[in-house]
């Protein structure tokens, strides 16, 4: 059995290595951290849009999205500015790793993702308010035609 286009999509970016994140739940968003295990990163639930089915060039998908966090450093440690410039560094670093994401296989294509990034001192883990990155990811799939 062939991996379904959103499969691929939120196992890639469950996947995804990110410089600098210590600990990478994939799936599953922790129900607390550590100080060893941040910078952290998981993914959420995964949403889509269909779009239309053709018999000559396959199935489209249409437009899939997936939200990556990344938990960088709790808001009570340290000065606002050092971590302030760590959760700018993990948003360059997340940034990156988005950009140069490949999730073309020989039977699934994702085209190039695009997305927002956006920084915020609001995660909250177990009672404790982070710095984080979260990334609203996007990636148009289409799986080949499934009459051959």
């Amino acid at each position: 059995m062939s991996t379904s286009t959103c499969e691929q999509f939120i196992k890639g970016l469950g996947d995804l290595e990110v410089r600098g994140v210590e600990h990478n739940f994939g799936w599953e968003p922790p129900g607390s951290l550590t100080t060893a295990q941040i910078p952290a990163k998981w993914v959420l639930v995964p949403r889509g849009t269909m779009a239309t089915w053709t018999l000559e060039g396959g199935a489209s998908t249409g437009i899939l999205n997936q939200v990556i966090v990344v938990a960088v450093i709790p808001i009570a440690q340290g000065q606002y500015a050092t971590n302030l410039i760590a959760t700018v560094k993990m948003f360059d670093n997340l940034w990156h790793a988005i950009a140069n994401c490949d999730l073309d296989t020989d039977e699934v294509a994702i085209s190039k993702l695009w997305g927002n990034l956006a920084i915020t001192a609001e995660l909250e883990i177990d009672g404790t308010k982070h710095w984080a990155v979260v990334a609203d990811v996007f990636g148009r799939g289409r799986i080949p035609n499934v009459l051959e």
